[in-house]
């Protein structure tokens, strides 16, 4: 696990075909699939076990922090023990993410399960088929990709999880 600079995140993901930050962008991968996030460091645990386990096996993964907060003392020791166990010694904003190689996948689930439970936003990218994990601060997930394939496959991980889809469409759950 390496750390990396914004603009070594930037050059990653360019290389690799990725779109960088699809939620707030301009731009985001053709298929999107939103969902409530597991509501317990263990469930949270399986469910990134399965989606890296499963949708991005083999994968080099790119994992960044794009907002770490809100945070507190307890928050900031537990993240930073990880990265400095991984050998970063950089503060969060000098190198907000971590390249990640297939073997490594645990220190993945680790890290991005960390945040997701301390309500920060984060990003995992993986290097093919535009795939993309977004934590909405530990309460909603977004899956991008490129293949409709793959959402597919997020969407039965989901169900396997008894993990509810966000409807897109907000008035459709109004009561008439």
């Amino acid at each position: 696990m390496q750390g990396l600079t914004p603009p070594q995140i930037a050059a990653w993901l360019t290389s690799h075909g990725q779109i960088e930050d699809p939620h707030l962008g301009d731009h985001a991968p053709p298929y999107l699939v939103t969902c409530y996030a597991p509501n317990t460091y263990m469930a949270m645990e399986c469910f990134l076990r399965c989606v890296l386990g499963q949708l991005m096996a083999g994968c080099d993964c790119v994992f960044q922090v794009t907002d770490p907060y809100p945070s507190e003392e307890c928050r900031d020791f537990a993240f930073y023990a990880l990265r400095s166990e991984a050998g970063e010694k950089r503060s969060l904003e000098e190198a907000p993410g971590f390249f990640i190689p297939p073997a490594e996948r645990e220190r993945a689930i680790a890290l991005f399960a960390g945040t997701a439970m301390f309500k920060w936003k984060a990003y995992l990218y993986a290097d093919r088929q535009q795939m993309t994990l977004y934590n909405w601060e530990g309460d909603i997930f977004d899956f991008w990709s490129d293949s409709a394939d793959k959402c597919d496959e997020f969407r039965r991980l989901m169900k396997g999880f008894e993990l509810k889809e966000v409807d897109a469409d907000p008035e459709a759950d109004e009561v008439e």
